[in-house]
């Protein structure tokens, strides 16, 4: 058993107790059940029962554990696209200069790249011991070209982007003004 699987048990289990309990206590306190005997003289009641804070605590907290654990299981067995290096062509020990590549469905292993433009166009891609001289990423489909232009943008990654006409996009869409003003502060 791996160890989100045992969590998520354990969230069930966990979760199942706390809710179960509340739900025995709540009654209990509706019905009477778990009410102290009553003195002789008592004064008159208001006819409400009254419910604790840690009872609320209690189930929230079950309930909140219940969740969590079916949102684990839901992620866990949802089917997602599965790139195995096996299913995509392998190429060996290349080198590449000056050209384009397409990387789209094949793991490369031990290939140099030298001033290539990577194309990619969706599906799984694999890159093992491979060295890089200089590249830059092209792709077909405008949302790969757009997610990798804000993600340069942001400095999470520093790649420069052609697009379908062969224009090289910025790297840094942000005026230089903006810049030198966030650097002065």
């Amino acid at each position: 058993m791996g160890k989100w699987t045992f969590i998520e048990r354990a969230c069930i289990v966990v979760g199942l107790i706390f809710a179960g309990a509340t739900l025995y206590f709540t009654a209990g306190t509706y019905y009477g059940w778990n009410a102290p005997p009553a003195p002789l003289i008592s004064p008159p009641s208001s006819g409400a029962a009254s419910m604790n804070l840690q009872l609320y605590v209690f189930g929230g907290l079950g309930f909140a554990l219940l969740i969590t654990a079916w949102g684990m299981i839901f992620v866990r067995t949802r089917p997602r696209p599965q790139y195995r290096t096996t299913d995509l062509e392998k190429i060996e020990n290349k080198t590449y200069r000056n050209e384009i590549v397409l990387i789209s469905g094949r793991h490369f292993v031990g290939c140099k790249f030298e001033n290539v433009t990577f194309l990619y166009n969706g599906g799984g891609v694999g890159l093992d011991r491979c060295v890089f001289g200089g590249f830059q990423l092209k792709s077909d489909i405008p949302e790969v070209t757009g997610m990798v232009s804000i993600l340069n943008a942001l400095g999470l990654l520093k790649i420069p982007v052609v697009d379908e006409g062969g224009l090289k996009l910025p790297t840094n869409p942000i005026p230089d003004e903006v810049l030198r003003a966030k650097d002065q502060r």
